[in-house]
């Protein structure tokens, strides 16, 4: 059980949260569940200069004021996104770091399209 935000998240297995920048979030009663979770941290400047992903996190979150979803359900392509870039850190096989940016980049474009919310003034048009 995690609070982020102001919403109290009671996530499945193989459920997402997701924190947005100055969300704070903790766990909460961690002696009534017995699990594992994986907790990957992406810095807003994560593609900047890559060439990978043609978004400005910083720009989306901060400046317009959009918002990924904090509990995403169900979504077996992205828990399976995420196990593998697990999988990829634990390995670190050459060019681990490049999947990984790949990954990822693929992981961004789904929360895009799938699971955010966009800010009114992202459509306004004087």
């Amino acid at each position: 059980m995690q609070t982020i935000g102001a919403e109290t998240v009671i996530a499945d297995p193989d459920d997402i949260t997701v924190a947005n920048p100055y969300e704070l979030h903790t766990n909460i009663m961690t002696e009534l569940y017995n699990g594992k979770y994986h907790l990957i941290i992406v810095d807003l400047d994560f593609f900047e200069n890559t060439g990978h992903l043609d978004v400005n996190l910083r720009n989306l979150l901060l400046v317009n004021g959009g918002r990924f979803h904090n509990h995403i359900k169900n979504n077996v392509r992205l828990n399976a996104i995420l196990l593998n870039v697990v999988s990829e850190i634990n390995e670190k096989k050459p060019q681990y770091k490049a999947v990984i940016r790949n990954l990822m980049g693929e992981f961004f474009s789904l929360l895009l399209r799938d699971e955010f919310e966009y800010s009114p003034k992202l459509y306004y048009s004087p």
